[in-house]
């Protein structure tokens, strides 16, 4: 979208390797040069984080990887501190450039030919596999990887942690668990996008003297940020009919609560009137906690005359997986206007089919992503870009596949939610997001897919200050839409 202030582009591991033959061939500068830059932006990195390391733990494996942290360890040396250095391969397997990055380290003063059980030091150097791993990290690498991660020594990881695939973000077996992961020249896809995410730590990058401009004809997928400015203003002739009206189906018996955030969401969102269609035991609860929201018992043939005066439809949260939310369901599937699915709605989405609108959202975690598609959770979690097009070309519909780097597919773009935290992970966060998508959907902020886009880096956006002041641990889908207005006036 034009209106970021801030756009930043990630890449598969085989864009990456294009963008570095690129970078050698336009810049005219070595291979060496860059994996000696790369290893000194890492260095000065690891003295910033752990300014009193005696000692480090230096993992290398065959590849270029291994001479980032060849390189590394000579730093080291020379900075006074003790090497330990852990080996995966002879020297006569390594590669060219690993080779002569290793002949550089000073061997007189390095521990070598160690077994794991003798990992020590103040840091670990992740240099065992790199953006070139296609499958698993197996057999000795395997070992390697359990063995640094049940230390209690805190690892920096080289380029992208080991076990991690660069494009998808996909773990097979087991990845290292980085503190940090210094990452170079490009941003790689799966340092951001599930298990790649959690695995990272905080990432720094480097371009190693490579200029911006030089990527710009790679197509990368964007990293998404929220900014104030994302949102217009409102206009000053404006008033509550123009600011769109909602219309909420759900809240089966016992689930009156699922309703009550989304409705919340979809109000502090700036959604100028909503009504909720709801179950009549739940209509005194959601007056009494939100009196600026209407309730109506879903009626069936009421909703089927009424529909199309409502600029968009929330259907899903609490609807619930008996006969009520099916028939509520079933009459969707011929309305002709935007709506917008979650939760139970998904539920039945899978059975029953997409709606006839053109213009349809969806927000599944992976669960229900696998629902929809008729696959494993596991088979979406080792390439939720890949799934998440699939369902777009499925059910010919938009959306969000929630989960750590939220992935939002458009017809146009695909993107990913840089926001977010795992204290999200409680019950009510999907209806809360529910209802800023659909909030912002009759308001018509922007066009169709900008109005998802924006609604989920919002919500993450806020979970995130939420959780600053609450911790993670604390935090509850409700303190999530308390924070909706600071953030959305850029108090952050």
């Amino acid at each position: 979208m034009s209106m970021f202030n801030k756009k930043v582009s990630l890449y598969t591991a085989e864009q990456s390797r294009a963008i570095d033959e690129l970078a050698l061939e336009r810049l005219n500068v070595s291979s060496n040069v860059l994996m000696q830059r790369a290893a000194q932006f890492s260095f000065d990195v690891a003295l910033k984080y752990w300014p009193n390391m005696n000692s480090v733990s230096v993992f290398a494996g065959k590849g270029n990887n291994a001479g980032d942290a060849f390189l590394f360890a000579r730093l080291a040396q020379d900075y006074g501190i003790r090497i330990q250095l852990f080996m995966m391969s002879d020297l006569s397997e390594l590669n060219e450039k690993a080779k002569l990055a290793y002949k550089k380290i000073d061997l007189s003063s390095v521990q070598k030919e160690l077994s794991f059980s003798d990992i020590s030091g103040d840091l670990i150097i992740d240099g065992l596999v790199g953006t070139g791993l296609r499958g698993a990290a197996d057999g000795p690498y395997d070992e390697a990887i359990r063995l640094m991660n049940e230390t209690n020594i805190p690892i920096l990881s080289l380029d992208i942690p080991s076990g991690v695939n660069a494009s998808t973000g996909a773990v097979v077996n087991d990845a290292v668990m980085a503190d940090i992961t210094t990452t170079f020249i490009s941003h790689k896809i799966g340092l951001y996008v599930g298990k790649g995410r959690v695995h990272s730590g905080d990432i720094k990058m480097d371009s190693l003297g490579v200029p911006n401009a030089l990527l710009s004809s790679f197509p990368g997928i964007e990293l998404s940020l929220f900014e104030p400015a994302q949102l217009p203003p409102m206009a000053i002739d404006s008033y509550k009919n123009r600011q769109g009206h909602l219309l909420i189906i759900g809240g089966d018996e016992g689930m009156p609560g699922s309703i009550l955030m989304a409705a919340e969401a979809a109000l502090r969102s700036g959604a100028g009137l909503v009504t909720v269609a709801t179950r009549a035991e739940h209509k005194s609860l959601l007056v009494s906690r939100i009196p600026e929201v209407m309730v109506a018992e879903a009626d069936i043939e009421d909703l089927s005359k009424s529909y199309s005066k409502y600029d968009a439809i929330l259907v899903g949260p609490g609807l619930g997986r008996n006969r009520w939310g099916k028939t509520l369901y079933e009459a969707c599937l011929s309305w002709d206007v935007p709506l917008v699915v979650d939760a139970d709605g998904l539920f039945w989405m899978a059975k029953e089919g997409r709606p006839v609108s053109d213009t349809v959202i969806v927000s599944p975690h992976v669960g229900e992503a696998a629902r929809l598609l008729g696959v494993d959770s596991s088979l979406i979690e080792q390439d939720r870009i890949k799934w998440a097009k699939e369902i777009r070309d499925r059910f010919g519909a938009i959306g969000v596949v929630k989960g750590p780097g939220s992935v939002v597919f458009g017809h146009k773009k695909i993107s990913i939610c840089e926001h977010g935290n795992p204290g999200m992970a409680t019950a009510g966060m999907g209806d809360v997001l529910s209802g800023v998508i659909a909030g912002f959907v009759v308001q018509k902020i922007a066009d169709f897919e900008a109005c998802l886009e924006i609604a989920v880096l919002l919500h993450s956006a806020a979970a995130d200050e939420a959780a600053k002041d609450l911790g993670q641990r604390s935090l509850m889908a409700t303190d999530v839409i308390r924070f909706l207005p600071r953030v959305m006036q850029g108090e952050r």
